[in-house]
């Protein structure tokens, strides 16, 4: 009997619990995501950026910028991304420097 609840616990309880863990995390990484999409690389770009330099998780205290924004005339594609420091980024969105 105790070899029958515990597979029914493995088998039906246990993945159900996980599936709605992984949606409320799902919901809540969309909800970010749409807010920080306007200035993030895309994340096809991104992504092979980050496998090319060897960071596929991406590196602690850095992120992802455009060293020509998209505005002034800059690629999407991994020749325009760089590593910035998150104090880099932020100094670099704050001086508001627009296209030469």
């Amino acid at each position: 009997m105790s070899k029958v609840l515990i597979t029914l616990f493995l088998c039906v309880v246990l993945p159900l619990g996980l599936m709605a863990q992984q949606a409320s995390v799902s919901k809540s990484d969309t909800k970010a995501a749409q807010k920080s999409e306007a200035w993030t690389p895309s994340s096809a770009a991104k992504t092979q950026y980050m496998r090319e330099t060897g960071y596929r998780n991406g590196r602690p205290g850095y992120v992802v910028a455009y060293r020509k924004p998209l505005a002034c005339g800059g690629t999407n594609d991994t020749s325009n991304l760089q590593w910035l420091t998150v104090a880099e980024a932020k100094a670099k969105a704050k001086s508001g420097k627009r296209c030469k």
